[in-house]
């Protein structure tokens, strides 16, 4: 609990003076003035808690307002204010629809209307026009300024937004408003550090700012800053009296520390509510599997019918429960769902292309929209097994159905190293976009298909990788030109993401190109034929691993030397071989061997070997064997932390 002078305790006290200082005014006000004339002291306080990003304080004398002139338009106006401003625009619809109901004027509910529709990025008559028609129309400054900021990025202008934010409008908003909507933009652009600036110093010059604070929780959670994270959270949880978007975020921020009993705590209320929103379902679902309780995750999960729904994300979330389960035959449906929905996502990606490059393509215009107008057909779950079509939709559909059975847990659903087990396990499973394969056959260190399919084959001793083994050639095959494919989408993302922080144009062709040259294997090393060893060539093979250096990594005996463990290119710490006793993760076969020596370890600190003749790595082989003894066993998963994050361990406790 924190102590009565923190933060959270101040800002909870002086919540609560506030609310009190309002009911006794309103209670003056009713007993001179009447329901009425309360009601429109409320709305005037609640504009100006607006005014300065206070929306929770303004929700509060909203409601208020509602009870005492259940009647008035001018409520569910302000509240749909409130819901705009905040981004809830399916509440700001139906606050609008209400005030329509209740008489408001075509005027004022034509200006509301127009924002929302604005912030949507239905500009439809353009961004002079729409500034124009909303400054005709009366928008206040903040108003106008968070709509057209809003709407931009929704249409995927950020030049065009940032133009608007140098050049601004005539009056501008206040300088928090104004750091806010930087702080916004600069993080659709992905430059992170610029966007934290610009957020803490809206919040420096207004504390209340909730969507500040909203967007720098959010920010810091995308960073991995959870700590921090949480702090802003659980002061916005004080703050809103427990808004559900904010609770949203402080249970995944909890999830994300560990603290699973807290972050299901934390979400049970809203999902006890009459009508709550499917993330709480979907989040408790998720907790439950982090926890092992996989029968209630089944339970809140069907309640979203996964079998019904549009979101990949959720049906392979509710194909995971079954399958641990051992519901195989319900876990395929949905799988296949999945694999269904990725190949209509590819089809709608093709079409839009078609799109703009040409505008007046009639046909794929039809077909877009005969997409867009045509959800997926419910998955009958009652089917025990699912066939895969023929042809290469189904090959398509059979890789992501093995990816999702066999690796997904793992390697996350779109193969970016966070799946559900992956805070379990070290090393950390490998993000197959960005990620480098350790395992090569080639002098540029890109792997082959047949790498992959090595690595499949035999598994990553040493590490939580299994061997695949009891799959059919064809399977791993499948499974290799995956990762692949992700690979070439990590790439393609991060090129794209590198020039635009640089501010640089993006260039299409010039990204594929670059993906091409990066993702396309080098030339072969060649591995000689490699004979039983001889003293001679075990003694020459010692000289060149004293020679090379191997000593300062390894150590004299193989058992590791004196110089600090490294870090693997994701940052993770990463130590050296035990090369006496420990499993090697290519195997311990002299063909391996030669490769991981000629070849290194991409993603490592283990470098290729240059500078010396194939003879030479061959006794250096004959070297490394020598020093094998039997193996004590595969360290845990605990123990391999354990002995490369002693540090993180002694913290632990």
């Amino acid at each position: 609990m924190p102590p009565w002078n923190s933060p959270v305790k101040t800002a909870s006290r002086r919540t609560l003076f506030v609310l009190i200082a309002a009911v006794l005014l309103s209670v003056v006000a009713i007993f001179f003035f009447g329901p009425g004339a309360a009601a429109r002291f409320l709305h005037r306080t609640a504009s100006r808690h607006m005014a300065v990003g206070r929306f929770a304080q303004a929700q509060a004398r909203l409601a208020w307002a509602a009870r005492l002139d259940p009647q008035d338009y001018r409520t569910p106006l302000q509240q749909s204010s409130c819901f705009r401003r905040l981004r809830e625009m399916g509440n700001w619809a139906n606050a609008l629809k209400v005030a329509v109901a209740r008489g408001a004027p075509p005027a004022v509910v034509d200006l509301h209307q127009r924002l929302g529709e604005v912030q949507l990025g239905r500009m439809d008559d353009g961004l002079e026009q729409a500034i124009a028609h909303l400054t005709w129309l009366g928008a206040s400054p903040d108003d106008l300024a968070t709509a057209v900021v809003f709407g931009l990025l929704a249409r995927q202008h950020p030049e065009a937004a940032r133009n608007f934010l140098d050049t601004g409008v005539d009056p501008m908003p206040d300088q928090a408003q104004m750091d806010f909507l930087w702080g916004v933009y600069w993080r659709y652009q992905g430059s992170l550090s610029e966007a934290e600036s610009r957020l803490e110093a809206a919040l420096a010059a207004r504390r209340g700012h909730e969507p500040a604070r909203a967007e720098l929780a959010a920010l810091l959670e995308q960073q991995g800053h959870f700590s921090q994270a949480l702090l802003h959270y659980q002061e916005l949880a004080e703050q809103t009296g427990g808004r559900e978007s904010v609770i949203l975020g402080l249970a995944r921020v909890l999830r994300h520390l560990g603290r699973f009993p807290d972050a299901r705590r934390r979400l049970h209320p809203l999902a006890l509510q009459p009508s709550p929103s499917p993330s709480v379902w979907m989040q408790i679902g998720e907790i439950e599997m982090d926890l092992g309780n996989y029968p209630d995750a089944e339970t809140w999960l069907r309640r979203l019918r996964p079998e019904a729904s549009m979101d990949s994300v959720l049906i392979t979330l509710a194909a995971r429960t079954f399958a641990l389960q051992d519901k195989t035959g319900e876990a395929e449906q949905l799988f296949a769902r999945v694999a269904a929905l990725s190949d209509r996502g590819l089809l709608v990606y093709d079409l839009q292309q078609r799109l703009s490059e040409n505008p007046g393509d009639n046909e794929a215009a039809r077909q877009l929209q005969v997409l867009y107008s045509t959800p997926l057909p419910p998955t009958d779950l009652h089917l025990v097994a699912v066939s895969s079509p023929s042809g290469s939709d189904g090959t398509q559909s059979r890789a992501a159905e093995l990816y999702a059975q066999h690796c997904g847990a793992c390697h996350g659903a779109t193969g970016d190293g966070r799946g559900r087990a992956a805070r379990h396990l070290f090393p950390r499973p490998r993000d197959l976009r960005t990620g480098r394969s350790q395992l090569v056959s080639t002098r540029n260190g890109v792997p082959t298909p047949e790498d992959l399919e090595d690595v499949l084959r035999l598994g990553m001793p040493g590490t939580s990788m299994p061997a695949f083994d009891h799959l059919s050639q064809s399977d791993r095959t499948l499974l290799g030109r995956l990762v692949l494919e992700f690979n070439r989408e990590g790439m393609r993302e991060l090129l794209a993401r590198s020039l635009r922080e640089s501010g640089d144009a993006v260039d299409e062709e010039e990204i594929e190109a670059a993906v091409e040259h990066c993702t396309s294997p080098g030339e072969l090393i060649r591995v000689p034929e490699i004979s039983g060893p001889d003293e001679k060539a075990i003694a020459a093979g010692g000289k060149t691993y004293q020679q090379l250096g191997c000593v300062k990594c390894h150590g004299d005996d193989g058992q590791g030397g004196n110089e600090p463990a490294g870090f693997d290119h994701w940052g993770y710490p990463s130590r050296p071989r035990d090369l006496v006793r420990e499993p090697f993760k290519g195997g311990r076969q002299a063909e391996s061997i030669y490769l991981r020596l000629a070849a290194g370890m991409p993603g490592t600190d283990h470098p290729a070997i240059v500078g010396i003749s194939s003879a030479e790595i061959v006794k250096l082989v004959f070297y490394v064997l020598s020093l094998t003894q039997e193996q004590d066993g595969t360290l845990t998963n605990f123990q391999r932390w354990v002995v490369s994050e002693p540090t993180a361990y002694r913290a632990a406790f």
